[in-house]
């Protein structure tokens, strides 16, 4: 299998520097490719690919937890959603506002990153958020929520 640079580009972006995540696009498009009959992966097979993740993450958290996922993506979250996924994925679960970083987005959505897990955790919405010795600590109230 060999993946055009378009297809490369695409796991990149898509992967967030997450390994884990990066192998499951790149055996997924893979996948998509052959059942297409190609030995060539392109950035089309990825996108398939990243749509067969995020379904497969669907059928693991429960009704509310789309719903409040959902209901952020309508208002334009979903980048932020997504940089603290990655934080809560980097930490292993329980992370800082320092851990949502730069390796996970742009300044900008980090930012917005930050203040939406404080909004959202207030809320009890998709975050919990709790004053250890050494800081506050956030992570998702579901434990099927990417961790």
């Amino acid at each position: 299998m060999t993946f055009d640079d378009h297809a490369v580009q695409a796991v990149v972006s898509y992967a967030i520097g997450l390994r884990y995540l990066a192998t499951l696009l790149i055996h997924r498009a893979a996948l998509v490719a052959i059942n297409h009959g190609r030995t060539t992966v392109h950035a089309a097979d990825n996108a398939a690919a990243n749509d067969e993740a995020a379904q497969a993450f669907r059928g693991r958290v429960s009704r509310r937890t789309q719903i409040q996922i959902d209901d952020q993506v309508r208002k334009g979250e979903l980048a932020p959603l997504g940089a603290l996924a990655g934080a809560a994925q980097t930490a292993g679960g329980l992370f800082t506002r320092g851990d949502i970083s730069v390796t996970h987005a742009g300044q900008t959505t980090v930012e917005a990153a930050r203040l939406l897990v404080d909004r959202l955790a207030a809320s009890h919405v998709l975050f919990e958020a709790d004053d250890e010795e050494f800081g506050r600590t956030y992570k998702f109230i579901e434990d099927t929520a990417p961790a």
